[in-house]
């Protein structure tokens, strides 16, 4: 049902655009209590699927009011790491990136260290 209703809240913002803006506040309040829900063992395709609604929201919420995003992402970027790297999350960074230009620089550097936890367990550490 949240997964549901996240998609469906996502399909509403594209259709409405920029006048979602007065609920985006309460969207991404839901959808950080999603992605930061402890995953029990009985509950962990649940909120997998959940968790993939509410990115895939994220990008639609994107798509619907650009740059109008950009003041809730700071507390919202890191938790949408929290499943780790999967296709649901790369397409939404993709389109935060297009259509939150400002953005794209914080979204390379965390998704560098992603990749290079995956690789080596570690962050990623400039050269020099």
């Amino acid at each position: 049902a949240r997964s549901t209703a996240f998609l469906a809240l996502g399909r509403i913002a594209m259709s409405v655009g920029e006048d979602i803006h007065p609920y985006l506040a309460v969207i991404i309040s839901h959808i950080k209590t999603t992605l930061t829900a402890p995953q029990t063992r009985s509950y962990r395709r649940v909120l997998h699927n959940a968790s993939a609604s509410a990115i895939t929201c994220v990008s639609m919420l994107a798509k619907a009011v650009g740059p109008g995003l950009s003041v809730h992402l700071e507390g919202l970027l890191p938790l949408l790491f929290n499943d780790g790297l999967h296709i649901t999350l790369t397409k939404a960074l993709a389109e935060l990136g297009t259509t939150v230009p400002e953005w794209l620089p914080a979204i390379q550097d965390r998704l560098l260290d992603e990749v290079c936890l995956v690789l080596s367990h570690r962050p990623f550490i400039p050269a020099g």
